[in-house]
């Protein structure tokens, strides 16, 4: 589940709340205009707005020194229902 958060506090980027498989919510932090990835096919990508509750993505990001989860990578599995 991906949750948006648009706040001028980022500039040019935006929070998004992911939810894991156990319940747990972890924020990333994402600049705009990344893209969603999809795992069956690299060449295709999808705007991050696309993703809706229920898709199933695998997000690479690194912790910052102010621990702020910064996304790298945002790799679309399945779409939801």
């Amino acid at each position: 589940e991906i949750l948006f958060d648009n706040d001028p506090r980022y500039g040019n980027r935006s929070e998004i709340i992911a939810v894991d498989y156990k319940g747990q919510k972890i924020n990333f932090i994402v600049k705009t205009g990344i893209s969603v990835v999809s795992m069956s096919n690299s060449d295709k990508t999808y705007p991050l707005r696309t993703l809706k509750k229920g898709d199933g993505v695998t997000i690479e990001y690194m912790t910052n020194k102010e621990g702020l989860n910064r996304v790298l990578t945002i790799r679309l599995s399945a779409w939801g229902v």
